[in-house]
């Protein structure tokens, strides 16, 4: 069963952008399809009366059903670096980070001792109701057994193609490295030293200070990462994303920062 009509918009990815982005369109009285792959989001805004559908909109059946070929235009409302918050420079290096501390069961997630405890929280927590299954927690990395893979997530992409595959390249390393190493001692503190870590890196991006590891000091990104077990590559630890926009941005406004990002994304 087609999912879209004539002369419609498509929205695909239904956070925070892209109900924005239906907002106009339902002021302006312009029929829209949304897409999206995360099933709460997409009963949660069923509720509310919204066109929406779940499915990955990066799959070329998906986007047959919704009638692609017919629609007026083709939004992707994903995730991207964002030092601007509602058209204004937030202060944040990486505002979504803290934005997303709005969805429940977000940031770190619980020190468990092993995968049998990880297994004993997530069914208490879909017995009550409150969550579907493991999918419905947002933490910064969660086991996806379903897939036999680690997810760690990222509330920040990088427009370079170049530059975020570095950066899952350098990810996957890590997780290698860590899979062949001695566990380290169970010490549940350190999540404080996480959460630490998370909103200066969120504040000041590889401008601010991290603290290490094992010491008791902190240091910047460029020099934790020359500590690192694996080679960076592709990548400068003393700069990100963010520096482009603020700087493109300052120099002339919005506007161009929004075109210098249209431009390197179809490029």
């Amino acid at each position: 069963m087609p999912l879209g009509g004539d002369d419609h918009v498509i929205i695909a990815g239904f956070g925070r952008f892209g109900q924005i982005v239906a907002r106009i369109l339902r002021a302006r009285q312009i029929p829209f399809t949304a897409l999206d792959s995360n099933v709460e989001q997409v009963d949660f805004v069923k509720s509310f009366g919204s066109r929406i559908y779940y499915g990955d909109a990066s799959r070329s059946d998906i986007l047959r059903a919704a009638e692609t070929q017919k629609a007026r235009a083709f939004v992707l409302a994903v995730a991207a670096n964002s030092p601007y918050f509602e058209g204004r420079d937030s202060g944040m290096l990486s505002v979504r980070a803290e934005v997303l501390g709005f969805l429940p069961r977000h940031g770190a997630p619980p020190a468990f001792r092993d995968y049998s405890e990880w297994e004993r929280f997530i069914e208490r927590m879909v017995a009550t109701g409150l969550a579907n299954d493991y999918t419905s927690f947002w933490w910064d990395v969660r086991p996806h057994p379903r897939f036999g893979t680690l997810e760690v997530r990222t509330p920040d992409q990088a427009t370079s193609v170049e530059h975020a595959g570095a950066l899952v390249g350098l990810v996957h390393a890590l997780c290698e490295w860590a899979i062949d190493s001695p566990p380290r001692s169970f010490e549940p503190a350190e999540r404080g030293v996480y959460e630490q870590n998370r909103w200066a890196a969120s504040r000041f991006g590889p401008h601010g200070k991290l603290v290490h590891p094992d010491r008791d000091e902190a240091l910047t990104v460029a020099a934790l990462a020359r500590e690192l077990p694996v080679p960076v590559r592709g990548l400068d630890p003393a700069k990100c994303e963010a520096d482009r926009q603020l700087e493109i941005g300052r120099a002339h406004g919005l506007r161009a920062v929004c075109a210098d990002l249209i431009e390197r994304s179809v490029a």
